[in-house]
């Protein structure tokens, strides 16, 4: 099954990342910020690694830039077949609808901080659950930026010549450009037009009837906390560009690889420019960044994208390197589930507290410690052992779910939503396509460019 392999790859490591550093997060997060505010009392053998987690876990547009350039990949490389720039614009719509009424739900049931893990505990409060859509979270930020993007695209591919590769690079390097120069301005245009003075307070903001509440979940969107579309539509259009660039029939890999270095180069170089000349390299302590650290963390990813590409699909050696990667793979595959369901932490969790419990009530070893808890109050040992059982407590799901093709989970329901959606037959033993993936995956760009199932329709 032709892939663009680097993308499963990149995107599994990232969510199995993300389960552990949630999980490190709930129990030691406090932890890290009295290290990186207490530098002089620690070794740099522990500032280091802890400076390098820290870094790498703000990364939350990187899932961002992998579904854009997959998504206008994929509508592309439809519109590249013959297919009908009426129907795909139709399709990949119709998706972006679905996959951002899963964000709601997400944010609702399956949080990793309320719903269903708050029920586990004995809370059942749906006002409490239905607060968190003042937050604007990865999967409906992603789910907008389809819609935006193929829009976009539809526009770009209609008239006789539909293959406008340049024009369509310029526009969404131009329009990631203007989403940076005037963030600032729209985010403060939209405050200014509020009772809000900061973006901080859209999650407190009162809420008297269900207008209130999709008033607030819009600005959320907008600007408010966690993965506002300013500025991540930035990530998203820089994803666009480079998806359509990857699109190119005979295309140039080694050209790509140097241009995409230098992408990654200019964005930290300017970076280092609004630290230095504007923002004075100030680190706010919000969850959205303000731009140098976004623009440091956007190089950054960008780097870390060409890396991937260059190892997993550009080498002669990709198909070697691909056998040690399948779990990262696997991972990949079952993404939106892996990040739908971080709440079952709770079970690994549960059984560490019990362990604890134990230890301290029958043997007298140590004080109890409260892994259900997410105040992150506890030691950067508790921290690490948690990280590490929740990641392989994943892992073992992933592992198990596998020998079932994953049936049912939501990349399973969402894999034949989309074959419907683009009138494609189902194979009812393996929507997914899992095993051909697994066995038979090989690289779109080792002979000419053809479509991918992934995360939207073709």
């Amino acid at each position: 099954m032709k892939r663009i392999q680097s993308l499963d790859v990149l995107r599994g490591i990232a969510m199995l990342f993300m389960v552990a550093m949630h999980a490190f997060m709930k129990v030691g997060w406090h932890n890290i910020g009295d290290v990186l505010n207490n530098m002089s009392a620690y070794p740099w053998y522990v500032l280091v690694p802890l400076g390098i987690f820290s870094f790498i876990a703000t990364w939350r547009g990187l899932f961002l830039l992998i579904s854009a350039i997959v998504s206008i990949y994929g509508f592309q490389s439809a519109i590249q077949q013959g297919k009908s720039p009426h129907i795909t614009l139709i399709k990949y719509f119709s998706w972006a609808v679905i996959l951002f009424i899963q964000g709601l739900a997400i944010q609702v049931l399956w949080n990793p901080y309320t719903g269903f893990y708050r029920m586990a505990l004995g809370v059942v409060d749906f006002q409490e659950f239905l607060g968190h859509l003042r937050w604007s979270d990865a999967v409906e930020t992603i789910a907008i930026t389809i819609a935006i993007s193929s829009i976009i695209q539809y526009f770009l591919c209609l008239g006789k010549k539909r293959d406008k590769y340049w024009i369509s690079i310029s526009v969404y390097l131009a329009l990631m450009v203007v989403v940076l120069v005037s963030n600032k301005f729209i985010v403060n245009s939209i405050l200014n037009a509020t009772e809000f003075t900061d973006l901080r307070q859209i999650k407190y903001g009162t809420i008297e009837n269900f207008g209130d509440r999709i008033r607030l979940l819009g600005l959320a969107l907008l600007i408010g906390e966690q993965q506002p579309l300013f500025p991540f539509l930035a990530t998203a259009f820089l994803g666009n560009a480079f998806g359509i660039a990857l699109t190119r029939p005979n295309l140039e890999k080694k050209w790509f690889i140097r241009i995409g270095f230098l992408v990654g180069l200019s964005i930290i170089i300017a970076a280092v420019f609004v630290g230095l000349f504007v923002e004075h390299f100030e680190i706010v302590t919000t969850i959205v960044p303000n731009l140098w650290f976004f623009l440091a963390s956007l190089g950054a990813q960008t780097w870390v994208f060409i890396l991937f590409l260059h190892l997993l699909d550009f080498s002669k050696n990709a198909s070697k390197r691909l056998k040690s990667t399948k779990i990262f793979q696997k991972a990949g595959i079952l993404s939106l589930t892996i990040f739908s369901l971080q709440s079952i932490d709770f079970i690994p969790r549960f059984l560490l507290y019990g362990g604890s419990l134990a230890l301290s009530d029958l043997y007298g070893i140590g004080t109890p410690i409260d892994f259900l808890n997410n105040g992150g109050s506890y030691g950067m040992g508790a921290a690490l052992l948690v990280s590490f059982v929740v990641l392989f407590f994943w892992i073992g799901i992933i592992s198990l779910w596998e020998k079932i093709n994953f049936a049912l989970s939501f990349d399973w329901i969402f894999s034949i939503i989309r074959n419907l959606l683009a009138g494609r037959k189902i194979n009812w033993k393996d929507p997914l396509h899992s095993r051909d993936i697994f066995l038979n995956s090989e690289s779109v760009f080792h002979e000419a460019i053809s479509s991918i199932s992934s995360i939207g329709p073709s």
